[in-house]
């Protein structure tokens, strides 16, 4: 059973399930997207990666409920299991139900709910299950895109956070995490066991939704926009300080503390955490908590008006990311893009206000 996406950031990429309807006339959903916020440390355990997913068994009616309260369709594609896989595939799922084996740890590219659901069907079937080839070529990235192409902001979220790893192109077999590519995939797969084939679905349902999914709108301007106009008023603002050779240090506290509270999000994740592809975002050489470190001595530096270093290497830093930019293996979205430039605007005017106006050297 394939949902559809919501809304919410948790919704937007949909929900599988497996069905189970038995001759006693028990009908049951075996969901392995299950969690609890209440677990303790739930926030920290999440950034880092050790967020545990269980399995929860419940009637059918209540799992179909939820997704036509939300809005968002559900389908269900009947699987060819002959009487033996059918037994294989629920023995396995009621093992798995079990106190002591149900809880997993959740992984959202390589061991989601998804996952969990067709790494059941293959083992239970009688061979092995050949999928149609995927059209193109995609990569994790690629796929997030077109579950969050309506939620920009969540996209530039992810964007910020997901590393070069993200970017390569994947198997027909890892597009799977994504729910709505393995129902697709599904749809035209074959059983095959030894000459003998068959279709792996021979029927679909649709479960169409009671209530229409509301979209919130979030914030009017999307993040390009946004940071674009950013770097417009950084822009004007480094004018203003060139025409005054004047440093405005609100300006320049104000983006050194956006920066490094940026880098704190994405140094945990590069070191500490076992979220995929987080370990190679080269958004860390311009990302990183350093800029809150030297905060007050160059904050020292320019009101003493002494020449301040830390403007000069930290200029050289960014320019070298912005030039390199095109050729690091990792897709920049245009807003990380417009921050970056915003960053060396003033690191620039720094630099060239403390050397027209002779600062004195420390």
């Amino acid at each position: 059973m394939t949902c559809y996406p919501g809304d919410k950031i948790w919704e937007l990429y949909g929900h599988t399930s497996i069905r189970v309807r038995l001759k006693s006339g028990l009908d049951l959903a075996f969901n392995y997207g299950m969690f609890d916020f209440s677990t303790p440390n739930f926030v920290g355990r999440f950034l880092l990666g050790k967020t545990d997913y269980r399995l929860a068994v419940y009637p059918t009616s209540e799992f179909l409920s939820e997704y036509s309260f939300r809005g968002s369709p559900v389908v269900e594609q009947v699987l060819n299991l002959d009487k033996s896989e059918k037994e294989n595939l629920f023995r396995a799922l009621c093992i798995n139900a079990r106190e002591e084996n149900c809880t997993y740890r959740y992984n959202f590219l390589y061991d989601n709910c998804t996952i969990e659901a067709i790494n059941q069907i293959e083992r239970a079937v009688i061979g092995r299950i050949d999928y149609p080839h995927p059209k193109q070529q995609e990569s994790y990235r690629d796929i997030i895109h077109h579950y969050t192409k309506n939620s920009p902001w969540s996209e530039f979220g992810q964007d910020l956070l997901l590393g070069s790893k993200a970017d390569v192109p994947i198997s027909l077999r890892e597009q799977m995490f994504a729910p709505l590519y393995l129902m697709n995939f599904a749809k035209d797969a074959r059983i095959i066991e030894g000459n003998i084939s068959r279709p792996l679905v021979i029927g679909t349902n649709e479960f169409q939704p009671q209530n229409k999914l509301s979209i919130s709108k979030g914030f009017p301007l999307s993040p390009t926009v946004t940071f674009i106009i950013v770097m417009l008023c950084v822009a004007v603002a480094c004018w203003a300080e060139i025409k005054k050779k004047t440093i405005f240090i609100a300006l320049d506290t104000t983006l050194l503390s956006v920066q490094g509270i940026a880098g704190i999000l994405i140094f945990v994740l590069f070191f500490f955490s076992s979220h995929p592809t987080v370990d190679s975002n080269y958004l860390i050489w311009v990302l990183n908590p350093l800029p809150l470190f030297v905060l007050f001595p160059k904050i020292r530096n320019i009101r003493k008006k002494r020449v301040d270093y830390i403007s000069v290497v930290y200029s050289i830093i960014l320019l070298l990311f912005l030039v390199a930019s095109p050729f690091i293996p990792q897709k920049f979205s245009c807003a990380i893009i417009c921050f970056v430039v915003s960053l060396l605007l003033q690191a620039l005017t720094v630099c060239f206000i403390q050397y027209k106006c002779k600062w004195k050297r420390s």
